[in-house]
């Protein structure tokens, strides 16, 4: 899901109510940098492909992909094809909230869960089912009958509650249960994008989960070709370059927010990551 509001030549916007906006595009897209989501978003891939990174785990988008992200979460957007299309919404946290339903109902969804994985690989039966209730959305939304915005909430349950059925992590085995490894291995990473700020040390996230350093690094780094220091890096250069593209914020009170006493050793690191200074990132 591409926010409409950081790209050149965005989406375009089908349909709004309050706390609601839907939108699509049947373009291509240019490439967009980490940009930090603040609604609940849902979005279903029609046609083409492309990367979209997800805090810190990469996805293959394809025809009938759904991706749900919650507020706060940082996404980028990589090598769309020419024929990439898609439709997705957004909605504030209250939007479900209503005498009929409750916003409490989206803990019961995998997809929406910080442990839990964002991304959902339909079946065709499923996407096209998808898709009609994309279109129900744009109808409902459109027309502004009484009580529309039940409806708009009933059809994304409905959306939801396909989804689910069909959720499984990818990159899990096909009965959808992962292995321990890849278990802790998502869990390490989801607590590392909570708390990189706080902490740095590979023990820290070992204590968190109950388990050894030594234990965790060899899981980590067998389950991602990673190590978990450098998944620990690999956040901070994340929210660096959120903030460098983002905020007027001063390179130097940026390196001190996210824990490097030493701006020019932040300079370092940012570099080696990105294959530019932060100043040099900011401006391109």
């Amino acid at each position: 899901m591409i926010p409409v509001y950081n790209l050149p030549q965005g989406p375009t916007e089908l349909a709004a109510s309050a706390g609601f906006r839907l939108f699509s595009h049947h373009s291509l897209l240019p490439d967009l940098p980490p940009v930090r989501i603040m609604q609940y978003a849902c979005g279903l891939t029609l046609s083409g492909t492309a990367r979209e990174t997800i805090g810190l785990q990469s996805y293959e988008l394809q025809p009938h992909t759904v991706v749900c992200t919650f507020p706060g979460q940082i996404i980028s957007y990589t090598d769309p094809s020419p024929d990439l299309g898609f439709v997705y919404c957004v909605f504030d946290d209250d939007f479900l909230n209503s005498p009929h339903l409750n916003r409490s109902l989206l803990d019961g969804f995998g997809f929406f869960q910080a442990a839990g994985c964002p991304v959902v690989n339909l079946s065709p039966a499923t996407g096209q089912r998808a898709q009609e209730l994309f279109a129900n959305l744009q109808a409902e939304c459109t027309a502004q009958r009484p009580d529309h915005a039940l409806l708009l909430r009933l059809y994304l349950l409905e959306l939801f509650v396909l989804v689910n059925r069909e959720y499984a992590p990818v990159g899990t085995p096909a009965a959808g249960v992962p292995t321990r490894g890849e278990q802790i291995s998502r869990q390490f990473k989801e607590l590392v994008s909570q708390h990189f700020r706080r902490l740095k040390q590979v023990r820290d996230y070992a204590d968190l989960l109950c388990i050894t350093p030594r234990h965790l690094s060899q899981m980590v780094t067998t389950n991602t070709g990673r190590a978990p220091s450098q998944w620990i890096r690999a956040m901070e250069v994340l929210e660096a370059k959120y903030l460098l593209r983002y905020a007027t914020t001063p390179v130097a009170a940026i390196a001190h927010e996210l824990g490097y006493e030493d701006p020019a050793y932040f300079s370092k690191v940012f570099r080696q990551a990105a294959g530019c200074s932060p100043q040099q990132y900011r401006q391109g």
